[in-house]
């Protein structure tokens, strides 16, 4: 199943840039804990990314449920390393790292949300990260 994200290019300028970045990283990755994208289009109005669809729930939302039980905690764990591996030896640092941008499907978790990568060296300081799970 595929979900279209629509990027306004009459809104915020830097909003625009970062989610473009953010599009374009995506489409070089290929993991399977992150969603593929298929294809960019662009109209006057917007540009769209036509990537696959996650469903399921966050493990923030997970969390609010109750103690997450150890064995869900231990059968997710090694795909949460195995996806941070994989974008550590791409030459990429995940600055957005919590519950949140994590999606539980069954026994599979994805990654969602590359707003907040970034190349080892890069000090640009344009990266949406959020508060209390940001790395200094």
């Amino acid at each position: 199943m595929w979900a279209i994200k629509e990027l306004n290019k009459q809104g915020n300028i830097l909003d625009f840039n970062r989610q473009y970045h953010e599009a374009e990283l995506l489409a070089e990755l290929n993991h399977p804990g992150m969603p593929r994208v298929a294809q960019f289009f662009d109209d006057e109005q917007a540009s769209y990314i036509v990537m696959d669809y996650i469903g399921g729930e966050s493990l923030a939302e997970i969390m609010k449920e109750g103690l997450i039980d150890e064995a869900r905690i231990k059968e997710w764990l090694p795909s949460i390393i195995d996806i941070l591996s994989y974008l550590h030896g791409k030459g990429y640092v995940y600055m957005d790292l919590k519950p949140a941008n994590f999606i539980a499907s069954g026994h599979q978790i994805k990654m969602i949300d590359f707003g907040a990568i970034i190349k080892v060296g890069d000090t640009s300081t344009d990266r949406a990260v959020t508060n209390g799970f940001a790395a200094p």
